[in-house]
């Protein structure tokens, strides 16, 4: 088929924009408007009827040939050739799932927290760094993790852009939105290192099981899993302890939780297996770790949280995801909004409204998820 950025050949391609003579327009007219008595004439009448549109043949050829080469300067091939047609090639590259550093700083919002009270739970707007995210900002906490996130998307996630928004929306908060403050709030690690809290009774339970990776692994039965699953090796020396360095959580002799017993979690020996901390400080692991807790997860549906994912944005889609990965109540509505935002930045959606309303399911509040991107 003919090369589209020959310039020696616009004028002929572009020839069936030029006016229609007279006769070729009134065969046109009378073809179109041809209908039986009685029924309103069609909307090509008004069309064929008017001279007033008109093409400047003039500057349309001026600006395509601007966009074009000389095939035969530069040594190419003209006329009809093999070569990829523009708007297939563009459609191929659009299936690749590759995500840049600065695509995934992308899909993180200017604001990050919602109110905690009120009818409708509306973004926070204050001014300073915990409040408002710049995109060089977002771009530094995202970078180490770049690759190993894309890998973790191409091999539990797949290409399926509604099924990376509502993944890496709820990796977003795993992460207290990719922070690392340091001290006891060390990225990839549950702020206080699972030190006991009453906010948090499940902390007695799981204690240095404590949530790590980006979906925040918890308690020893998962951590036994991924272990398996990657095939681990077991650990050589002492095992690391964040919280209480003079008296480790886990020894030769320890016993841990799998789940919190009301759940049906007993206690099991650790040792010899991997150490936990690995989860978290291994780049690889802490987001492969990630994927396969949410394409394993099980629930009343069977396995993997992709099965909700598929049946499409919805409030209530959003609220089932939240309760696989966290429970369900830890970060509610800045989930929700996270997910409109990234499903705006990452699928073909060309609204460009600055809120987005969400109505969860009862007895959830309103959100007014707020679009304005980092600056």
């Amino acid at each position: 088929f003919p090369l589209e950025w020959n310039v020696a050949t616009v004028e002929s391609r572009y020839n069936w924009l030029k006016p229609m003579s007279s006769s070729a327009l009134q065969k046109a007219y009378d073809i179109l408007c041809t209908r039986p008595e009685g029924v309103p004439a069609l909307l090509a009448d008004a069309y064929f009827a008017s001279t007033a549109v008109q093409v400047n043949e003039a500057e349309l050829l001026a600006h395509i040939k601007a966009l074009c080469f000389d095939t035969e300067a530069q040594g190419l091939p003209s006329g009809r050739v093999w070569h990829f047609e523009p708007r297939e090639f563009i459609t191929h590259f659009r299936t690749c799932g590759w995500l840049s550093i600065e695509e995934l700083a992308s899909t993180f919002p200017k604001y990050m927290f919602y109110t905690s009270t009120g009818n409708t739970r509306t973004a926070i707007t204050k001014n300073g760094q915990t409040y408002v995210l710049s995109r060089s900002e977002a771009i530094r906490r995202i970078k180490n993790h770049t690759p190993s996130l894309n890998q973790c998307l191409r091999k539990y996630i797949g290409g399926d852009k509604n099924r990376i928004a509502i993944f890496l929306s709820q990796v977003l908060l795993e992460t207290a939105q990719w922070r690392n403050i340091g001290g006891n709030k060390r990225l990839m690690h549950e702020w206080g290192f699972g030190a006991y809290s009453p906010l948090n009774p499940a902390t007695e339970f799981y204690t240095a099981f404590y949530g790590r990776g980006i979906m925040q692994l918890t308690w020893a039965s998962n951590y036994r899993t991924y272990g398996d699953y990657r095939k681990l090796p077991d650990v050589s020396g002492d095992y690391i302890e964040r919280l209480t360095p003079t008296s480790p959580r886990i020894t030769q002799a320890s016993l841990h939780y799998t789940a919190h017993p009301n759940d049906g979690g007993c206690q099991i020996k650790w040792f010899p297996r991997y150490d936990p901390d690995f989860v978290a400080e291994d780049i690889y692991s802490s987001c492969d770790s990630g994927g396969l807790y949410w394409v394993s997860k099980k629930f009343s549906e069977g396995y993997s949280i992709n099965r909700i994912s598929d049946k499409g944005y919805s409030s209530a889609n959003i609220g089932s995801v939240n309760r696989l990965v966290n429970g369900g109540g830890n970060g509610y509505y800045e989930r929700q909004a996270y997910t409109v935002y990234m499903l705006r930045f990452l699928t073909d959606d060309t609204a460009n409204s600055e809120i987005v309303d969400i109505v969860p399911p009862s007895p959830k509040k309103a959100v007014q998820a707020n679009m304005k991107c980092p600056g």
